[in-house]
């Protein structure tokens, strides 16, 4: 959970999932080239 920190991209999506008692999660990361920004303009 710690390392999801320091991927340096914001999730587009987390889902969280227990496998019994112990507790996961599920991220999506959406890959894109060069700034988000500059691709809304």
């Amino acid at each position: 959970m710690e390392a999801l920190k320091h991927v340096g991209l914001r999730p587009s999506r987390r889902i969280r999932l227990y496998n019994g008692k112990l507790e996961s999660k599920l991220v999506r990361y959406d890959m894109y080239e060069g700034s988000k920004k500059a691709k809304k303009q």
